[in-house]
């Protein structure tokens, strides 16, 4: 049994929002953040790789198996979602205390894993670092 991973590329986009990374940057910035969230103990996909080209870039991560997200279980399950949302309070109070924000916490970027049934954070390209404000 070998890795199995997802690679995602980040390509220039029109409708690119302003707290969004310049393509050229985003997986870099999205290695990065899973770097420092994996030393604060939050469980997100492991990175591989990271690379650049032209205007755009690409980062190698750890393929998570799961159930699916948290969205797409609220409409199969809305009850068991509601029975984890103590549990999801818990991950973003860890997430501030080690003293990030997210910027696109939703429940499409939470997946339950399969194995452990933990839930990982996805989507870190915009992940930020708290301000003394923010705290």
């Amino acid at each position: 049994s070998g890795l199995t991973c997802i690679v995602k590329e980040h390509a220039p986009h029109p409708r690119r929002g302003r707290a969004s990374p310049a393509p050229a940057r985003a997986a870099l910035c999205e290695a990065r953040n899973a770097l420092l969230l994996v030393r604060s103990g939050l469980r997100v996909p492991r990175v591989l790789a990271v690379g650049s080209a032209d205007a755009g870039s690409w980062v190698a991560l750890e393929e998570i198996v799961h159930s699916g997200s948290l969205e797409e279980q609220l409409a199969r399950e809305p009850a068991a979602v509601r029975a984890r949302l103590d549990e999801l309070a818990q991950l973003l109070a860890r997430l501030h205390r080690a003293g990030f924000h997210h910027r696109d916490f939703y429940l499409c970027h939470l997946l339950e894993e399969e194995r452990t049934g933990e839930l990982v954070l996805i989507d870190l390209e915009r992940v930020g670092v708290l301000g003394a404000r923010g705290r």
